[in-house]
């Protein structure tokens, strides 16, 4: 049971052809510079911290993440009685996640 729900919290995507699937896909994986600058600037960081994108990724099938798996892709460990006290399951399926380092 407990594979199937991680089967399930990962969500395939096709290439984008068109709208907001296309250009996150586009940004993260061929101009990830450009989309880290605007997001530091917006967002303060110093200009040393390193962004790591998670997804989408293209050798990962442009998945998309929610629930456990998206925890587990951030490296963060929580029990999943945790995580479902604040983040009920089926939640988010978040379009990108990175990691600030």
């Amino acid at each position: 049971m407990r594979k199937e729900l991680i089967q399930m919290t990962r969500v395939v995507q096709p290439k984008g052809t068109k709208g907001s699937l296309m250009w996150v896909q586009k940004l993260i994986n061929t101009h990830p510079k450009l989309i880290n600058q605007k997001i530091i600037e917006a967002i303060n960081l110093r200009e040393d911290e390193e962004i790591m994108w998670l997804s989408p990724l293209e050798p990962d099938e442009f998945a998309e993440y929610r629930d456990d798996s998206f925890v587990e892709r951030l490296g963060i460990s929580l029990s999943r009685r945790i995580r479902q006290s604040f983040w009920p399951d089926r939640g988010p399926q978040w379009d990108a996640s990175r990691e600030d380092r």
